[in-house]
């Protein structure tokens, strides 16, 4: 939960505005690409062929390396999206 003070538009009262975040795992430096990929992402790309939208959201600080593994994550999806594609007319 974060908790972020504020002022209302009287520039005068003051209150907290809580938010609450739910996540499904976190990963660290110890985990690699393919790890998220197995865990977070593998399991939703047939749902692609039933009109469904998978979001992979990376989150963190700057330099931690989110590109290199989205990308990389992405890369794997794309080679099993190919196994996965229904073939025919």
């Amino acid at each position: 939960m974060v908790h972020e003070p504020k002022v209302k538009v009287d520039g005068i009262t003051k209150f907290i505005n809580n938010s609450e975040f739910n996540f499904d795992n976190t990963y660290s430096e110890m985990e690699s690409s393919n790890d998220l990929y197995k865990f977070q992402i593998k399991d939703l790309l047939p749902s692609l062929f039933n009109n469904g939208v998978v979001t992979l959201f990376a989150y963190g600080q700057t330099g931690s390396g989110k590109t290199f593994t989205v990308t990389a994550a992405t890369h794997v999806a794309v080679n099993d999206l190919f196994k996965l594609a229904p073939t025919g007319t």
